[in-house]
């Protein structure tokens, strides 16, 4: 998958959670990002990390998926992501 920076790139992440054997790192998260910069704060073990990690598909989802320019990242593999 190719990002062009010319484009702005939309992100969706539906319904998505992740646990940790019986812990919950994220859980029903449902989020749209059409900004060019985010950033995301937060108290440390929050899932800022693991956010960023299903963002670039590296981390897997128990349930819920992840969009990027409505291309499912999970469905791409552990290809990076290029600009």
């Amino acid at each position: 998958m190719e990002i062009s920076p010319d484009k702005p790139t939309e992100i969706e992440i539906c319904s998505a959670s992740v646990f940790y054997g019986k812990e919950r790192i994220l859980e029903n998260l449902s989020l749209s990002i059409k900004e060019q910069r985010v950033g995301f704060i937060g108290r440390n073990g929050s899932g800022k990390t693991t956010l960023l990690r299903i963002l670039a598909g590296l981390q897997e989802l128990n349930n819920g998926k992840v969009l990027i320019d409505g291309t499912e990242v999970a469905k791409k593999g552990r290809r990076p992501l290029r600009r």
